[in-house]
């Protein structure tokens, strides 16, 4: 018994490896997950946090944290004397996203989806209303694809030296999509709040091997899951496509949808 239970791990395992989610991005089991206390400031939702101690030291281990990305944005408010609300609505208002905002409870927002997930017996129902205020810069955003896939394609651009009216400039592009810690020993790692696969191995929908970089991040949050994906072309190819993004929103909880991104990336990669 003990030794099919081993098995069963090894093979839970090797499913979640193969369709290179990353479940530490799955947080739904954390008590915050579920927090309906409003915080004013990212700089005021680190009292969550600030006196646990370190999973591992800096470098050393690969460990998603959403209060990571919290802290990211406390350091904005303080360097900037601005709210992370104020420097978010700045960006969405410069790269033309007029669907993407703060998601806040109170707000009406016109097209705004039910959030739904599966119970124990998989019977949908309805998700607990949550405040997003403790995790605005690493989960408290809602927008639509097609805002996102303008935000995903200013990112390309800027990586391909393509776009000339630059909100970040190429170099700091890169740093964030530049290796930090290897995530599964093999294909895949962590840049700064990307997570960058190289292509080696990775096989596409039809069974062949894409032999083509991406990086991506998907996000599980109450009642949704998501995925952004990019997929820059090579800069030796005569395309004159700068690459490929994917961006699928689903109004579900723990739903994967990163190897359907995958596929559809590598469907319109290969047809360039």
């Amino acid at each position: 018994m003990e030794r099919a239970r081993h098995v069963m791990e090894e093979k839970l395992e090797k499913k979640k490896s193969a369709t290179l989610e990353d479940t530490s991005n799955n947080n739904t089991e954390v008590p915050e997950f579920l927090s309906n206390k409003p915080y004013a400031t990212s700089l005021e939702a680190l009292q969550i946090f600030k006196n646990d101690d370190l999973v591992a030291k800096p470098g050393s281990k690969f460990a998603y944290t959403t209060f990571g990305l919290t802290l990211a944005g406390a350091v904005l408010e303080k360097c900037s004397g601005k709210s992370y609300g104020q420097l978010a609505t700045a960006l969405f208002s410069d790269l033309g996203m007029r669907n993407t905002q703060l998601d806040t409870k109170k707000k009406i927002v016109t097209g705004r989806v039910g959030y739904y997930q599966r119970n124990s017996k998989n019977i949908l129902e309805n998700c607990p209303e949550v405040d997003c205020s403790n995790k605005y810069a690493g989960g408290g955003i809602i927008s639509n694809v097609t805002d996102l896939l303008i935000f995903a394609n200013a990112i390309l651009n800027i990586y391909r030296s393509e776009y000339r009216k630059t909100i970040v400039g190429e170099e700091t592009i890169r740093k964030f999509i530049s290796e930090q810690v290897p995530v599964d020993g093999k294909n895949t790692s962590a840049g700064l709040g990307w997570f960058l696969v190289d292509g080696t191995e990775i096989k596409s929908i039809e069974g062949n091997v894409a032999n083509s970089p991406f990086f991506y991040h998907t996000g599980a949050a109450v009642g949704a899951s998501s995925v952004l994906l990019i997929k820059p072309s090579s800069p030796s190819t005569s395309s004159e496509s700068s690459g490929v993004c994917v961006a699928i929103l689903c109004n579900l909880q723990n739903v994967s949808v990163l190897s359907l991104g995958r596929d559809i990336g590598d469907l319109f990669y290969n047809s360039m």
